[in-house]
């Protein structure tokens, strides 16, 4: 029988990261803007989450 796991954590990132780059890029190329906020709020929240 096939399991399926559900990553909370994953879910957590993609959605703070996916508000944070709607919230933030404004203006011309916001792609590209979302894109790279995105990252960078994903990334932040890995390290937060490796002292938590």
């Amino acid at each position: 029988m096939t399991t399926i796991t559900i990553n909370l954590w994953l879910l957590f990132v993609g959605a703070a990261a996916g508000l944070a780059a709607a919230y933030a890029a404004k203006g011309r190329n916001r792609l590209i803007k979302a894109a790279v906020i995105g990252a960078v709020v994903a990334f932040v929240i890995g390290l937060a989450r490796t002292y938590l």
